[in-house]
């Protein structure tokens, strides 16, 4: 196993080609990342389904875990929502606005 993280770690260093991240070569030059990481790049299909495997996972592991702790998300209420109406300054209105800056 470690092996393995090894020989990744080492081909990653090498597909990066100098650039310390992928971030760094994805925004110094753009085509080079395409080919090597991006759309254009031979395992990038691959890659995407590791990714979308591992979120659908991790959203997954999150619901079981809300579930068991019988957890509700609060809802989305924006500006109209609960929470603004709650904590809104009634006295806000009573106030005089004066032009004493």
């Amino acid at each position: 196993a470690q092996a393995d993280l090894k020989n990744s770690k080492k081909t990653k260093e090498e597909m990066l080609q100098g650039y310390d991240s992928e971030g760094d070569m994805k925004r110094y030059d753009y085509r080079l990342w395409e080919n090597t990481f991006g759309p254009n790049a031979p395992e990038y299909d691959v890659r995407e389904a590791e990714k979308k495997l591992k979120a659908a996972e991790r959203k997954l592991k999150q619901q079981m875990k809300d579930e068991l702790y019988d957890y509700t998300p609060p809802s989305k209420g924006g500006w109209e929502g609960e929470k603004w109406n709650d904590n809104f300054d009634s006295d806000w209105d009573d106030k005089e606005w004066s032009n004493e800056w």
